[in-house]
């Protein structure tokens, strides 16, 4: 299961020209909060309303506490590792999943991946972004469990 995770394809990369600077600036100075919003509006595209709502809920202050990781993460897709080549090659079945508000690079991005795939399944939760799974997570938990519930999401290694 990906979760708007694809790797960015060449030419629409996630983030802006100068983010990874400015984000370990945040995390050098402790500003944990700082850093998670930043993130929150540059790369996924919140909004303040609804970082303000995502402020008020009970994950909040453990998203903050791990916001360090999000520059683990934003170089980890910079690998070979995670292009776009090395994860096609997954054999075993894969969800995508997509919100339908998401901005253009993440729709570009699941698009490309989902060409490279021979088993996948592309499932876009209408109204969401990129936070699904706490804005919308009945829908969100929804499509996992029917994915699962499959015979391409219960089958086995190709044969």
């Amino acid at each position: 299961v990906c979760y708007e995770g694809a790797p960015a394809p060449a030419g629409a990369p996630y983030q802006r020209p100068g983010l990874v600077a400015e984000l370990e600036r945040l995390a050098v100075g402790g500003e944990r909060a700082a850093l998670l919003e930043t993130f929150l509006r540059s790369v996924v595209g919140m909004s303040e309303l609804d970082l303000a709502a995502y402020r008020a809920t009970t994950v909040w202050p453990r998203r903050v506490d791990a916001a360090p990781t999000i520059l683990r993460e934003l170089r980890a897709e910079a690998s070979a590792a995670a292009g776009l080549e090395e994860l096609g090659g997954v054999a075993a079945p894969v969800l995508l999943l997509l919100g339908g508000a998401s901005l253009p690079a993440f729709h570009a991005a699941t698009a490309a991946l989902a060409a490279r795939l021979s088993r996948v399944r592309v499932s876009i939760i209408e109204d969401a972004r990129h936070a699904a799974h706490h804005t919308h997570p009945d829908r969100f938990v929804a499509e996992v469990l029917a994915f699962f519930g499959s015979p391409a999401g219960r089958s086995g290694p190709p044969r």
